[in-house]
């Protein structure tokens, strides 16, 4: 991360699937949209990815995965934009 510890939370995006490797749809909050994707953020199950920015311009992703009963949060600093 860029070390700026005030950070806020914007978009948020739900990836659902039928079942454990079937296709994946993203679904946004407060919108009709709904995409299919190959990607996810969990490898087998539901995930939410919640965008993250800080008072410094950066911006980074939360993402909230089920793994074999485990709820597990994955930050995600590899898209972490200047």
């Amino acid at each position: 991360m860029c070390g700026c510890e005030y950070n806020h939370h914007s978009r948020v995006e739900v990836f659902d699937r039928e079942r454990e490797d079937g296709q994946t749809v993203i679904k946004t909050p407060g919108s009709n949209v709904v995409r299919l994707s190959k990607f996810n953020p969990s490898p087998r199950r539901h995930a939410i990815r919640i965008r993250m920015e800080c008072e410094d311009g950066h911006y980074w992703f939360l993402n909230i995965i089920q793994h074999k009963g485990y709820t597990i949060l994955v930050p995600d600093f590899d898209v972490m934009q200047d």
